[in-house]
């Protein structure tokens, strides 16, 4: 991919006329797992700089803005992050960035901004992440700040998440509920309730622009419910007082996601009447609860000598499950996934009984950020970096 500019300049060839001239090829573009190695040695080679003399192969179609991302997001696996004061990757990746502008016509956009950020998080240079920020404001967006906020998270960082989210008006942007439930998320993780519970006030106010949904309150309850768990202080009355707020405020209907973590926190505090009331309406409401949950309930309330589920609930229940079964065996989810268009499949057809697959398009969003954003609906699909050797 790169060579050095050579010292002294090359004779001039003679051009000889051809009679029919080729079309020009396009060549396509290389795989990050082709460049990458390239640019790792190229990077040892020149202990680690990039600078005027390094230039593109004249082979080289250039970087695309998936390529040259996945490549940022890469470098990290080759640097240890222990010691982020002396760390070589902030200027690296700084002298890369720039290089791949000003030597290969690399026009920067949201996307490249974004994995260069994020790179900047994951070593631990927050004063570097806001100069960047600030040099390159008219790339960075709302979907920029949101995915910033959930890495910042991810790093235990949530005050500088915080301070990110009240820095959005100097990019010239505004949150939206996305943003505000990534925040809200990142706050409740790392414990901070009082503050995640005033940013919902503040969604809550007359005339707020972004009102808060299902999966804001959906938040609420299931982390409460976790540290009950955790705490030993059962915190499930707080989760059910949110779900009650949600549908009188006419923010939402409950759903299984809503009704699961209340019952199950019931459940381990030993309040099986109150678990069962609450399957019992769930039920009555149309949805049809997780074979774990519904085996749990029953298992309780036997244990405890309480009442039973009623033979017409356990009918329902037990009819819903199947019939979900029937509906996921029909899946063909390998089929489904590439009659879309936009996915690749990654896994062998053999195997583990799993599905891989990444997104052909990383423009808008790549699979960490679609994993994060699938957790609104309930959906766990978790997103890994995994070698091209063994697919």
């Amino acid at each position: 991919m790169l060579h050095h500019l050579p010292q002294q300049p090359l004779p001039k060839q003679r051009e000889t006329p051809s009679p029919q001239s080729p079309s020009p090829v396009q060549m396509p573009s290389p795989s990050p797992q082709r460049i990458l190695p390239q640019l790792i040695s190229v990077l040892i080679q020149r202990h680690f700089s990039f600078n005027p003399t390094l230039l593109p192969s004249p082979l080289f179609p250039g970087f695309s803005s998936s390529l040259l991302s996945s490549l940022l997001s890469s470098l990290p696996r080759f640097f240890p992050t222990n010691s982020p004061a002396s760390h070589p990757l902030p200027s690296l990746a700084f002298s890369f960035y720039s290089w791949a502008q000003s030597h290969c016509h690399f026009s920067h956009d949201e996307m490249s901004c974004r994995h260069m950020a994020r790179l900047l998080v994951g070593v631990n240079s927050l004063p570097s992440l806001w100069l960047f920020l600030r040099n390159n404001e008219a790339l960075v967006t709302t979907a920029t700040v949101t995915a910033l906020i959930a890495t910042l998270g991810q790093h235990g960082l949530s005050k500088s998440a915080l301070n990110l989210f009240y820095r959005m008006k100097q990019f010239h942007c505004k949150p939206d509920v996305q943003c505000y439930n990534t925040l809200i998320s990142v706050l409740c993780m790392n414990r901070d309730f009082k503050k995640a519970r005033f940013l919902l006030d503040q969604m809550e106010l007359p005339g707020a622009r972004c009102k808060p949904d299902l999966y804001t309150y959906t938040i609420f309850i299931t982390f409460y419910c976790k540290r009950g768990l955790e705490t030993g202080f059962n915190e499930a009355d707080k989760a059910l007082r949110f779900m009650r707020e949600m549908e009188e405020r006419e923010h939402g209907k409950p759903s299984s996601s809503s009704y699961t973590p209340i019952i199950h926190s019931l459940c381990e505090s030993g309040r099986v009447n109150e678990a069962r009331d609450l399957l019992v309406e769930m039920v009555a409401r149309g949805h049809v609860p997780r074979d774990f949950t519904y085996k749990l309930v029953c298992g309780s309330l036997r244990s405890k000598g309480a009442d039973d589920l009623s033979e017409e609930i356990c009918w329902k229940i037990e009819t819903g499950i199947r019939e979900r079964i029937k509906q996921v065996m029909q899946v063909r989810p390998v089929e489904e996934l590439e009659r879309t268009g936009r996915f690749t499949i990654v896994s062998k057809d053999n195997g583990i009984p799993l599905v891989a697959f990444s997104l052909k398009d990383r423009s808008r969003r790549d699979e960490f950020e679609l994993s994060h954003h699938l957790r609104r609906f309930a959906w766990i699909v978790p997103a890994y970096t995994i070698p091209k050797v063994g697919l």
